[in-house]
């Protein structure tokens, strides 16, 4: 018997649940590559990044699904940077803040953006951080490709699937980093994330 459970996300505990299974985020199992880049920067500074983060990310939701602008006033040069580069580039909006999991691999995720550009599918993760870490960014946005790819959305499921980050800046500005469509070091170096975090718990 097979069961087609939907990822369920909690956003007071930050996991993810499918049926009665709780499956590790991207975020969780990539921690050690994050611990590394932000070593040395006090727990104060992380956490306003993250705040700053979140509250960009719905901004952009709730304008890209409901054609509603309700961005804080202190985030506004990070929203009008993504406002510039979709004028500029005119993506297809196929998901935003898509929930999914990996079936074999047994992973969940939000995906920032699937979005079709001039006929070619892409993941877009935004970034909000001062300084990019292309080492991070390139595994996670591998670990999202992999579950576009494993999942059921069946309109891009078998189609070759780009992937870059959108690094949006306070000044309004933006700059696109883009990573290799299939990138076979940054899924060991995921998977083996993988199996650390698996063996500590």
């Amino acid at each position: 018997m097979t069961h087609n459970f939907q990822v369920v996300f909690d956003e007071i505990t930050h996991t993810y649940t499918l049926g009665c299974e709780k499956l590790p985020s991207v975020t969780q199992i990539t921690k050690p590559l994050s611990v590394a880049h932000y070593a040395g920067i006090p727990e104060e500074i992380l956490a306003i990044a993250a705040e700053r983060g979140t509250a960009v990310h719905e901004a952009i939701e709730n304008w890209l699904k409901f054609d509603y602008d309700d961005c804080p006033d202190e985030y506004r040069g990070y929203f009008s940077a993504f406002r510039d580069w979709q004028e500029l580039v005119q993506p297809k909006i196929l998901y935003s803040e898509l929930r999914t999991h990996h079936s074999v691999l047994h992973y969940a995720g939000t995906i920032d953006l699937v979005a079709e550009i001039k006929g070619e599918i892409f993941v877009v993760d935004y970034k909000t951080t001062s300084q990019l870490s292309d080492k991070l960014c390139r595994v996670q946005l591998e670990a999202y490709r992999q579950m576009l790819k494993n999942g059921d959305l069946y309109d891009i499921k078998n189609k070759k699937i780009g992937k870059f980050a959108l690094h949006l800046k306070p000044d309004g500005s933006y700059s696109q980093h883009d990573y290799p469509a299939c990138d076979v070091e940054a899924l060991k170096i995921f998977t083996a994330c993988k199996s650390i975090f698996d063996y500590t718990k």
